[in-house]
């Protein structure tokens, strides 16, 4: 009775019993156990103590986890005291319904709950590591750095993703000066031609109008002109002239005789057929355009080279000969006092030191046994969406070609809480797959030696 008692005092927080009383009355001294009731406010507890020091060492601090919202944060459903917790990790308020799994977080005494949303993260953790690793191994083949090592866990992974693109930043930088410098150079030609187109017009012209002058001068017949006529026409329609105003000169008594139906043409006609000509030389002779993917959006639907495996729990787990843990690497059975587990998410087999968390897996809210590693990737989850947001959006900068991506840091690193894992990843994804199409050499063959470009519509209004 007096365990009992001691024990539903202390739980409920609602009573101190002085004990010092108490064991003086077991002695002999004829005084009783005295009770005195307090509030929550002025006792405190020494379980909370150890349990809010707990908390602040792992996971959301006390002081950033959410208020005692009148609805769960995941399911929306109406919550009280009894029904509404926090999770550990994330620090939402959430129903029990929404947080069955409990984990050891690091320097924590004893299991804590965990919401769903954070647990689901562990799930996909072997998924993750491997679209990763592709994404690295794609990154080395770009750079040509050479096979990269396979990573062991997440952490590795996005370390070596962060690492394989510097090298391609640095790259693509080199190509987009080297683009910028044939553009500037293609500007200077597209100058240097459009004064001389406008030199041959003036002379076109002035030929055609001197051989109009000549030819009024004699009485024979003019020579046939091309229409539109070109610089080598108008010059010799002009020196057509010359020999009958050489035999005319010769006659003065023909001198003075003019044809009237050979004035009769204006050099108006000729100037109106000749800037018509000129649109269609200049037309004729604009170079064949090139698409360019390097300066492109980097949005593509066809996405990786690469096949996203699939996580399935029961079919991919088989039978497993081995007699050891794979964490800790110690023998299994009774003589070795340990027992033999197989975790739920990657199906490896694992002792029971190596297995202590429980997490709801399915929808029939069934516990299952998850090794340490698998719940690793939970606690490390907002530290990879702000990496994985980083990688996605250099690599987004690259693909588009512009090569600066650290004016906008700051506001991804304020926004990558919210961010997603996998809404990162595809977008990195979709920006390498980009950046592949870019890495053939017949496509940036025109950014080194400048021929055949291809210039966009708001290039051509900026020349």
């Amino acid at each position: 009775k007096v365990h009992v008692g001691l024990g539903f005092f202390t739980r409920s927080s609602v009573a101190r019993v002085d004990l010092r009383s108490f064991f003086l009355g077991l002695n002999g001294t004829g005084r009783t156990p005295t009770m005195s009731l307090a509030s929550t406010s002025t006792v405190p507890s020494s379980v909370g103590r150890s349990r809010e020091s707990t908390f602040r060492k792992s996971g959301v601090p006390r002081e950033r986890w959410e208020g005692n919202n009148p609805n769960c944060s995941l399911c929306r459903a109406p919550v009280g005291k009894m029904t509404r917790h926090h999770c550990r990790i994330c620090g939402k308020c959430v129903c029990s319904a929404c947080s069955p799994s409990f984990v050891f977080l690091k320097g924590s005494i004893g299991k804590q709950r965990v919401c769903q949303g954070c647990i689901a993260v562990s799930e996909e953790a072997p998924v993750l590591q491997e679209r990763l690793t592709q994404l690295c191994g794609a990154l080395s083949q770009i750079c040509d750095s050479g096979e990269a090592p396979r990573p062991r866990t997440l952490d590795e992974a996005v370390a070596l993703c962060e690492a394989g693109a510097a090298p391609a930043m640095e790259r693509f930088a080199s190509m987009k000066s080297r683009a910028e410098d044939a553009d500037a150079k293609l500007a200077e030609q597209r100058l240097a031609r459009e004064r001389l187109d406008d030199e041959v017009t003036f002379a076109k012209d002035s030929f055609i109008s001197l051989g109009i002058r000549l030819h009024a001068m004699h009485t024979e017949s003019e020579p046939d002109r091309e229409d539109p006529p070109t610089l080598q026409d108008a010059l010799v329609y002009c020196c057509a002239a010359l020999g009958p105003l050489t035999a005319e000169m010769k006659r003065p008594h023909m001198f003075r005789r003019k044809r009237a139906s050979s004035r009769s043409k204006t050099p108006e006609h000729y100037n109106r057929t000749l800037t018509e000509s000129d649109n269609e030389d200049a037309e004729s002779t604009k170079p064949p355009r090139v698409r360019r993917s390097f300066c492109g959006s980097g949005t593509s639907e066809t996405g990786m080279s690469w096949s996203s495996p699939t996580l399935n729990h029961q079919t991919s787990w088989g039978a497993d000969p081995t007699l050891e843990c794979h964490v800790c690497n110690q023998k299994f059975g009774k003589r070795h006092l340990r027992r033999r587990h197989q975790c739920q998410v990657c199906g490896k087999c694992v002792c029971s030191k190596c297995s202590p968390n429980s997490l709801q897996l399915d929808e029939t809210g069934r516990l299952g046994r998850v090794c340490t590693p698998c719940v690793a990737s939970i606690h490390e989850l907002p530290a990879f969406q702000g990496r994985m947001a980083l990688i996605s959006e250099r690599l987004a900068a690259l693909s588009a070609g512009k090569g600066d991506y650290k004016g906008d840091i700051q506001a991804l690193q304020e926004n990558s809480a919210c961010a997603s894992i996998e809404l990162s990843l595809a977008q990195a994804e979709a920006a390498l797959a980009a950046m592949e199409d870019c890495k053939d050499e017949e496509k940036v063959e025109w950014m080194v030696t400048g021929e055949a470009p291809e210039t966009s519509e708001e290039t051509l209004e900026r020349n």
